[in-house]
Formats: C-alpha cells, sequence, structure tokens
C-alpha cells in the first residue's frame, strides 16, 4: 500500500497543474474569504493545581477571575496578585498554524478577555487575547488549493493505473 502510494504520487507529479490553473483557483476561493487570516497575540495564564489540591476548586477559581479580566494590561497585573498563578509571556499565532479547535476558540473570544478555562498537565489555563488582526494570506491558501488538486490527481489516476497495469501483466507459472 505504502508503496502504491508513493508511485500514485511521482506519476501525479508529472502531470501537476498549471500556474494559471491553481492562480484561478486561488481566486475563486479568495473571493469566497478563504484567504482570510487571522493574527494572535495571547498570553496563557494557568492557575497552578498544588499537589493534593482540587482541580474543581481551581476551575471555580479560574472562572471567577476570568470575569474580572477586562483587558490585557490591567488584567495580566489582576492575575499576578493571585496565589499559584502563571503567566506566561506573550505569544504570536497564524490561525493557520493552530489547531481548528483552539482556533474557534480565539475566534469567538472578544479581544482583551480570556477562554474559557481548561484542564491541562499544568493545571487550569486559559488564553489571554490580547491582540486580533485579520489579513489575507494567498500563499497559504495557494499550498493548500495545490495539495488538494494534487491529491484529487492522485485518486483520479488511481483506477486507470491500476487497470493498464493488469492489462499489460503476464501471469507465468
Amino acid at each position: 500500500d505504502t508503496i502504491w502510494g508513493e508511485l500514485l504520487k511521482n506519476r501525479a507529479r508529472s502531470r501537476t497543474a498549471s500556474n494559471a490553473e491553481l492562480n484561478a483557483e486561488v481566486d475563486r476561493r479568495a473571493a469566497k474569504g478563504e484567504a482570510s487570516v487571522t493574527d494572535y497575540v495571547v498570553r496563557q495564564v494557568i492557575f497552578v493545581v498544588p499537589q493534593g489540591g482540587s482541580v474543581g476548586q481551581r476551575e471555580r477559581d479560574a472562572n471567577a477571575a476570568r470575569g474580572r479580566f477586562t483587558d490585557c494590561d490591567s488584567g495580566v497585573e489582576f492575575m499576578r496578585s493571585l496565589r499559584d498563578v502563571a503567566i506566561k509571556e506573550r505569544i504570536s499565532r497564524t490561525s493557520i498554524d493552530l489547531p481548528k479547535s483552539t482556533n474557534d476558540t480565539l475566534a469567538k473570544t472578544p479581544l482583551g478577555r480570556l477562554t474559557a478555562p481548561y484542564r491541562s498537565e499544568q493545571g487550569v489555563e486559559m488564553l489571554a487575547v490580547c491582540e486580533k488582526n485579520q489579513r489575507e494570506d494567498r500563499s497559504a491558501l495557494r499550498t493548500k488549493v495545490e495539495q488538494e488538486l494534487q491529491e484529487k490527481q492522485v485518486n483520479a489516476g488511481a483506477d486507470g493505473y491500476l487497470k493498464d497495469l493488469r492489462s499489460k501483466a503476464i501471469i507465468t507459472r
């Protein structure tokens, strides 16, 4: 199966889509808004669960603090005043780089607010959404379209190639 998949990919590479076809598909999808990308700047807030402590209590603490968090500057200062709370440095991520579930959560979270708490190995975590910027990124869309077209060509050529190989095969005993 592995060799068959590689063989089909190699055959499809020789018949890749032209730049004109790729550009046309990218333009079509960009017109639908598929080239839209969001850049996020977030800070991770961790409510550490002490050994023998209650995770449920830390979740309640996180939810209470979440209601008082209104922006990244004053909110981070407030969080630092709480016991057993760690705040990580700002990190920048693009919606393309994030898992779909995280991307959906950040998209729903208003600017300057915290996501709902979730459990992790480190304790109870939330993400503070400090910045959101929408932009268009055609290069990422082009890469995605290129991969989809190649996969489509691989799948379309597989049946015909197998039929051709079977017609030319000679089986001897």
